[in-house]
């Protein structure tokens, strides 16, 4: 592999002067040298634009791009349009990444001749020693695994590894066609528009990415009541339409499953956020439209199951969902 080829890093920023330096001296230390650091500075009024600009005067791989609050995908986006490297990634400015990170994501991505690379990661919560061992056993896995894993729901859910933008390198010639939308869980949404334009990933088993759990954070347990949730399943109706084609056909009745799997957990999971009328508008005539367009896709009892949910939720949670 050359180690010639500059790789860019994108670290959105908003007011988080307390893990910034952490995040920042872990890029600093990466062992992989040929690096732009695009920092994008997302209208804080704390101190983080001053740390940004100190790392900046101390190493010129660091860049500072400053702008009014727009939002995550927002400060992403910035970052691509400026970015150089022939390979992009993505870190949070309150998480850190492992000395070994671009390093071992770009020496898999090129060993195995991939369209994208993957990491494992680690959440953790504050106070916390997150471990540094690393094992690189990779495995190889394609666009159809990849989907796959973004039907899964409940507690076999494994579709949060494909979805995430931070655990991942990806070719800029693949990533300059693909943007953020401005809508909360804007990964969701990034991954329908990069999957179709991918065939072979390599995945290590290496915790490279250490994911910081914050309450405060808008994914975080304070905010799980945010009606914005449903941005997601805006994302998984998005993915009915990219994927309904001849080449998916088999995997699609699982995908129109996940996605009533998960209308029906947020409308439940909202509830104690606001009005239920509210709630079920948001809902409901998108699931209405995807039962009467696709039911043909479900299974006899599948059907019957889901419709009992337009029907009457009280009952549906009554006979799917016994618990309290």
């Amino acid at each position: 592999m050359s180690k010639h080829e500059l790789i860019t890093i994108i670290v959105p920023i908003f007011n988080t002067e307390y893990y910034l330096k952490e995040c920042l001296d872990s890029l600093q230390a990466q062992s992989y040298r040929n690096l732009e650091i695009l920092l994008v500075n997302d209208g804080s009024t704390d101190h983080s634009g001053d740390i940004c600009r100190a790392y900046c005067r101390r190493d010129s791989r660091f860049s500072l791009i400053e702008q009014q609050n727009g939002g995550l995908a927002r400060s992403r986006n910035a970052g691509l349009n400026r970015a150089k490297g022939k390979y992009v990634c993505f870190v949070d400015s309150d998480d850190f990444v492992h000395r070994k990170y671009v390093e071992i994501l770009y020496q898999n991505l090129v060993e195995h001749q991939a369209d994208l690379s993957m990491c494992a990661y680690l959440k953790y919560r504050q106070g916390q020693k997150p471990e540094s061992d690393i094992d690189n056993c990779c495995s190889n896995i394609s666009r159809w695994q990849m989907l796959q894993a973004v039907t899964t729901t409940g507690p076999d859910n494994t579709s949060e590894k494909t979805v995430v933008a931070w655990n991942k390198l990806i070719p800029m010639d693949i990533m300059r066609h693909v943007r953020f939308p401005n809508r909360l869980h804007e990964d969701e949404f990034m991954i329908n528009a990069l999957l179709p334009r991918i065939s072979r990933v390599v995945w290590t088993d290496a915790v490279l990415y250490y994911y910081r759990q914050r309450p405060e954070s808008i994914t975080g347990t304070e905010r799980q009541k945010d009606i914005r949730h449903l941005d997601a399943l805006d994302a998984v109706y998005d993915r009915l339409r990219v994927f309904s084609g001849e080449e998916y056909k088999d995997l699609f009745p699982d995908m129109l499953r996940s996605y009533f799997e998960n209308s029906t957990m947020l409308y439940y999971g909202l509830l104690s956020s606001g009005s239920r009328w509210k709630i079920w508008k948001k809902i409901c005539p998108r699931y209405f439209a995807a039962l009467i367009r696709y039911g043909k896709k479900l299974r006899a009892k599948q059907f019957l199951r889901y419709t009992l949910f337009l029907i009457s939720p009280y009952l549906y949670r009554r006979k799917y969902w016994p618990q309290p």
